[in-house]
């Protein structure tokens, strides 16, 4: 629970509208449950229903694992609705008679127990309460039954409300397990539209890439989502995207259904879409994207040429290469080698699996025969480059180049020799002349001896 509290406190610095849906702060580890938590009932439109009136709301959870704590937070719109002090009631709770309340809040302030979480989970128009019990006693599998009621009044004729669960923690502290929950929201309105009570929207939307990066553009895409009260069109889609990212704020309006947006870190966003109908009626929904951290680096590991230097035309060379993913991620990639001429000697696609992953993530493409019949003599460029339609982090590392030398093939057959080579053996023969030349310089006998 305290990891918990410390996740939900950074959440601390962001500030919104506060009777916006929120998306659930992020929660410690999470064991898979059944579990439901439910606002009952979850339509209450009554027009006699005006202000200085007060509607009633049970929480109640379902099918959920054996646990001793709870914590809920529910959030309502504080322009229609209000809680006093009064307005939670935990009595006939599934932990019993004998629970204990860590903490009670209602509009941000502390009612019993310890203080309120940060903002947005303590404001105007949040409740929650925070319940558990001593020793060891749990509840029965599968717990079901009350959480807590709620009282609220309302303050405004006609006027519209969600009754949103901002936030569910369910724990066992035998086991030190907590579990998630499929959250039901309710709703009230004392509103008319057209013949007829006011109803939310219906609000859906998906992602695509699926699977996102961080740094890299998701596409929201929210054209599911449509309007049932009569006459009423989609005013405004507001999307949250829980941070503020390469100066785009946290919260988003548009007319449009489709928006791209980009995250700047590695973890799990819950992303709020909220829908508002020209009638003014909203809702909203929340959904979980995974963004994980891609490093993206395929490169060529290695360059073999036999023979590569001295070669006489008509001689097949062979060429080998290596390519090596450096990548967080499989990646398929293809190595081609290219002459200086166009002339394409071959190419290969590899399916590469991650760097330090249980498959290959290096590969080796070759030996590629070049038959050097018909090219003329002189040093011959081969380019080695790799492509992927991944986007690459390292985009210098692409392409490598080595080279041949073909030189003419002597008339006869004798030893043809390089050009280094030519010039030392030129140097030696040069030499020898030089000192040949000294020899024949050297004056007779006669001349040295004296008359």
């Amino acid at each position: 629970m305290l990891t918990l509290l410390i996740l939900l406190g950074a959440l601390s610095t962001l500030h919104q509208n506060s009777w916006l849906p929120y998306p659930s702060a992020v929660k410690a580890q999470s064991t898979v449950s059944t579990a439901v938590v439910s606002i009952v009932p979850q339509n209450i439109s009554d027009f006699s229903k005006g202000a200085g009136s007060t509607v009633v709301y049970t929480v109640t959870l379902a099918a959920a694992p054996s646990i001793n704590s709870f914590a809920v937070w529910v959030q309502f719109d504080p322009q229609v609705l209000h809680a006093s002090n009064d307005a939670i009631s935990s009595s006939g709770n599934v932990l019993g008679s004998a629970a204990q309340v860590r903490s009670e809040c209602i509009n941000g302030e502390v009612i019993q127990g310890a203080n309120c979480q940060p903002y947005p989970l303590s404001d105007n128009g949040v409740v929650s309460l925070e319940l558990f019990t001593l020793g060891n006693k749990t509840t029965t599998v599968p717990t079901s039954g009350l959480l807590f009621q709620l009282t609220l009044g309302v303050i405004q004729a006609e006027s519209f409300s969600r009754i949103h669960i901002l936030q569910v923690v369910l724990a066992n502290g035998v086991t030190a397990e907590h579990y998630g929950s499929t959250n039901v929201d309710g709703f009230f309105t004392n509103k008319h539209c057209g013949s007829t009570f006011c109803k939310p929207p219906v609000v859906d939307f998906t992602f695509s890439p699926t699977q996102p990066s961080v740094g890299s553009t998701v596409t929201f895409n929210a054209s599911a989502s449509k309007t049932v009260n009569a006459n009423a069109q989609i005013a405004k889609y507001t999307w949250y995207w829980e941070e503020i990212c390469r100066a785009v704020f946290t919260s988003q309006d548009t007319p449009d259904p489709i928006i791209p947006h980009t995250f700047c870190n590695a973890q799990t966003y819950h992303v709020t879409l909220t829908v508002t109908d020209t009638s003014g009626i909203s809702w909203a929904i929340t959904k979980p994207i995974v963004l994980v951290f891609v490093f993206v680096d395929v490169t060529y590991g290695g360059i073999v040429i036999d023979p590569q230097y001295n070669v006489y035309p008509g001689t097949v060379v062979h060429v080998t290469a290596g390519i090596r993913n450096f990548s967080t991620l499989p990646v398929n990639a293809t190595l081609t080698m290219t002459l200086d001429t166009g002339t394409v000697l071959g190419n290969k696609t590899f399916k590469l699996s991650e760097s330090g992953g249980t498959g290959a993530s290096i590969g080796t493409f070759g030996p590629v025969p070049w038959n050097t019949t018909n090219y003329a003599p002189r040093v011959y460029r081969i380019d080695i480059k790799v492509d992927s339609n991944v986007p690459q982090n390292v985009t210098t590392d692409k392409l490598a180049s080595t080279y041949v030398q073909l030189i003419v093939r002597p008339l006869g057959g004798s030893l043809s020799l390089s050009l280094f080579q030519t010039t030392g053996l030129g140097l030696i023969v040069l030499i020898g002349l030089l000192a040949g030349l000294a020899r024949f310089r050297k004056k007779p006998s006669w001349e040295r001896e004296p008359l």
